[in-house]
């Protein structure tokens, strides 16, 4: 059965709407199949504001010990987690390591996070994510009653991505392992409510590009239109694939001529780690934008004209960049 809490919202919406319930949906799960698609749908009676998803299992490594845990650990089992909404429609499209570094920088906080280690054992893992339909206000909580479907999708990975092993090594997935899912909802909270917008004003998104870096030098990646942006991710990797900080040496938000913001990515890092409580190791090769508050759409990033918005970069040497869009989009907009 789903679990209910009274919570009062006021405060969220302008302090005049009304109280509602909160409903924890009941937990579904997406089993481990390696190297394969899964999908499960999502419960659609009321309006969704939060979906958590924890991995739980275990890996096992044989006959040698293993060498050494990629980075990100676990998270890499995840090869890409997908909301769909109506079957053709993605609220979020990420892997699973970058889910991973999205969801502290909305809580702020980290969630659990076990990695196996390298000898000859059974280890567990354990990892949770948090995708924040709704970012604040309502405005953006998702009517799943009103949809025709709403699936998740979750791409597995193998244990190497996870480990790497030396010569004799073996590595296992272990029986069991698997993605829960948890929807949180509202009861209660009417279409309009006094004092707040109409939930499913806009729609809170989180998808990704991959980018190779074309040259050394300036570099330009246009942004998409008729969005309205709270920040930008970037995740770069040197030509090995590695994560790294000795790619990029600047970051500028332009329009046309026009520099709207420069990043000095020293800087950056700084207040990411100090503000989302990440550690330095965190954010290697990561560089997290800023560009509003989530709950003020007034503060963000409005890309609705005729030229286009443009992150400049210069880049010292060669690699790849996966571009991470966390905006918002009304549903009766093109996209």
């Amino acid at each position: 059965m789903p679990l209910h809490q009274t919570i009062g919202i006021g405060e969220r919406a302008f302090g005049l709407v009304p109280t509602a319930t909160q409903v924890v949906n009941d937990e579904i799960a997406i089993d481990y199949d390696a190297g394969n698609y899964a999908t499960r749908e999502l419960t659609r009676f009321q309006p969704i504001t939060d979906l958590f998803f924890m991995l739980t299992g275990g890996i096992t490594v044989g006959t040698a010990n293993a060498t050494a845990l990629k980075p990100y650990g676990a998270l890499n089992l995840v090869k890409e987690l997908a909301v769909l909404l109506n079957n053709d429609y993605y609220l979020m499209k990420l892997p699973g390591k970058v889910l991973g570094i999205l969801s502290q920088w909305y809580d702020k906080h980290k969630g659990q996070a076990v990695d196996p280690g390298l000898t000859q054992a059974s280890h567990p893992i354990k990892h949770g994510l948090h995708f924040p339909v709704d970012s604040g206000g309502f405005y953006s909580c998702l009517d799943a009653a009103a949809a025709n479907s709403l699936m998740v999708q979750c791409l597995w990975g193998q244990a190497s991505d996870v480990l790497t092993p030396d010569s004799t090594t073996t590595l296992a997935v272990d029986s069991g392992t698997k993605l829960k899912i948890s929807s949180h909802a509202l009861s209660g909270y009417p279409a309009g409510a006094p004092g707040g917008l109409n939930y499913g004003y806009a729609r809170h998104m989180w998808q990704f590009n991959n980018h190779a870096i074309p040259s050394v030098g300036e570099n330009r990646f246009v942004l998409n239109k008729a969005r309205l942006y709270s920040g930008l991710a970037m995740f770069v990797t040197n030509d090995s694939g590695a994560p790294s900080d000795d790619v990029l040496s600047k970051v500028k938000l332009q329009i046309g001529t026009t520099v709207i913001k420069t990043h000095d990515l020293e800087k950056l890092r700084d207040k990411n780690m100090r503000k989302y409580n990440f550690t330095d190791s965190d954010l290697t090769g990561v560089y997290l934008l800023d560009w509003g508050a989530e709950e003020h759409l007034e503060q963000q990033q409005s890309i609705t004209g005729g030229q286009d918005m443009e992150i400049v970069y210069d880049a010292g040497a060669a690699g790849d960049i996966v571009f991470v869009h966390d905006y918002y989009i009304a549903p009766t907009l093109k996209r």
